[in-house]
């Protein structure tokens, strides 16, 4: 099963039972197809989505719409405003498993995690059109561990050889250190004034 963003529609309290037959009915309506194994297909922004009754131990608890893993937040976006516009009427609430929120509108907070759920299948697990939005992350997210080790050795070369060129120039800018010994000249010894010959 491909990976998707998931959006559940199910009771607004945990106590209330999930009626199938009114939401299979507002489907119907709705005028959706419905697949040999019970899975209803919507279409939205060219993008065709799956809906299906999510069942635990045969007790039908939500209905779930999983929406294709994309670079196009706009299907996400459309698919979160069909959630809420079938939930209304029937008493439903729309719950994003993905933030673990209750939905009352379409947030920037569920296109920023669609987009964040779409790179890491683009780039780990292959999905074909989820590819294009790992050109969608910042620069260093974005990079792989390759790529930040030879970014990181670039840097190390860089500051090194800077290092290195700040301490030459340091020291060839100080002076010399004046020599010191004998004057010119000097044999050693005691000097002697005048002749060698004595008194």
């Amino acid at each position: 099963m491909a990976p998707s963003y998931d959006l559940l529609l199910q009771p607004g309290s945990p106590d209330t039972p999930f009626e199938l037959a009114p939401v299979e009915a507002a489907l119907t309506a709705a005028n959706l197809t419905r697949r040999a194994d019970g899975v209803w297909l919507l279409t939205l922004k060219f993008k065709e989505l799956e809906v299906s009754v999510l069942r635990e131990n045969g007790v039908a608890l939500a209905l779930q719409c999983r929406v294709p893993l994309s670079d196009r937040t706009e299907v996400v976006e459309a698919a979160v405003g069909w959630a809420l516009e079938l939930a209304g009427p029937l008493g439903l609430r729309v719950m994003d498993p993905q933030l673990n929120t209750v939905l009352t509108s379409v947030s920037a907070s569920v296109s920023e995690e669609f987009l964040r759920q779409a790179r890491y299948a683009g780039e780990y697990l292959g999905v074909s059109e989820a590819i294009g939005a790992t050109h969608l992350a910042r620069p260093l997210e974005g990079m792989n561990a390759t790529t930040r080790l030879m970014l990181g050795v670039v840097v190390f070369i860089v500051v090194t050889f800077f290092t290195i060129s700040v301490v030459q120039s340091v020291a060839a800018a100080q002076p010399e250190p004046e020599k010191s010994g004998p004057p010119p000249g000097w044999r050693g010894g005691v000097p002697r004034l005048g002749n060698d010959a004595g008194p």
